[in-house]
């Protein structure tokens, strides 16, 4: 008898560090799950924003400066590293012999986000994106369509664009809003 309730005061005794186990485990699992889960983010761009053209070393400034103006909007998902979003864009003033070759001095058309960059805690989000142009082409650009890969970099004060030959990045108007979509 005495060995019997040897026993069953340890299995008593070991219950209660078990369920202790159980609830600690528990508890931190709880923490985690909203972890796991990957917040889904928004972004508006607000109010035209635009940005004039950097001048590279040894260029010289023209004048008026070359401009680029989008609207749109967008998700993201920095966990999951997604991105996704659209709008429209136009190119003023753009008065280099390229420019001028392939329909300019004004483009205007459509973009469209191809893939997550990067997003930092202080709110800049990177994302690459397509820029089909639709109007400002001359003709023989027109019948076979044009586009071209951006770096879009998007801040609450407004947008940089990196062309990867030319980056517009300097006096920037306008302004973008982020907002959490799903927690």
């Amino acid at each position: 008898m005495k060995h019997l309730t040897k026993t069953n005061r340890s299995a008593t005794n070991s219950k209660p560090s078990a369920l202790c186990r159980s609830l600690l485990l528990g508890t931190v699992l709880l923490g985690v799950v909203p972890a796991l889960q990957a917040a889904e983010w928004g972004f508006s761009l607000i109010g035209q924003p635009s940005v004039e053209k950097t001048e590279a070393p040894g260029e010289t400034e023209q004048d008026p400066h070359e401009v680029f103006q989008m609207t749109g909007a967008g998700a993201f998902s920095p966990e999951a590293q997604t991105a996704s979003g659209q709008g429209t864009f136009a190119i003023f003033n753009g008065l280099e012999e390229p420019d001028i070759f392939i329909g300019g001095p004004t483009f205007r058309g459509t973009w469209k986000v191809t893939g997550f960059a990067g997003w930092t805690p202080d709110g800049e989000l990177q994302v690459l994106a397509t820029l089909s142009f639709k109007t400002g082409l001359n003709d023989a650009f027109k019948e076979t369509g044009f586009e071209l890969p951006i770096l879009l970099t998007i801040t609450e004060g407004g947008i940089n664009v990196d062309f990867f030959f030319e980056l517009f990045a300097s006096e920037t108007t306008g302004s973008a809003e982020f907002h959490v979509k799903k927690p």
